[in-house]
């Protein structure tokens, strides 16, 4: 419980400081800082949006091209349905929905305490479980 109370307390003052250096005000980004965002086209936007994570998943993979600044339209914009990036972002979240399920599976097929087997093994031992 102290744990939990020491980091709301410093989470909760690390938000204060951060406001007060920036004056209360949000923060005011240029068109330049993010074109996805400044993208007149709606789908655009979701594609360019949806694409990003993937493509930080690839790098995280293979890290071939690094950069400190992605502004600038150094990613550009998925502007088509037809552009062969949306493949890449296909394959990323079929995969991730896979995973998931996959994981949802296994956790629901193991049983549940009061359903183990009456006799269970423990560092080399057999031991009763049950009456």
């Amino acid at each position: 419980m102290e744990a939990c109370l020491l980091l709301t307390a410093t989470v909760t003052s690390l938000v204060v400081v951060r406001m007060t250096l920036m004056g209360f005000n949000p923060p005011d980004f240029s068109p330049s800082d993010n074109p996805a965002s400044d993208s007149d086209s709606f789908w655009t936007r979701c594609m360019t949006f949806a694409f990003l994570p993937a493509l930080n998943f690839y790098l995280l993979l293979c890290p071939v091209r690094l950069s400190f600044d992605w502004s600038m339209s150094a990613v550009p914009l998925v502007e088509a349905c037809s552009d062969a990036r949306n493949l890449m972002t296909s394959a990323f979240y079929a995969s991730l929905i896979l995973m998931t399920w996959r994981v949802v599976r296994a956790v629901n097929g193991r049983p549940a305490i009061e359903n183990l087997p009456q006799y269970c093994s423990s560092n080399g031992s057999v031991f009763r479980v049950g009456p």
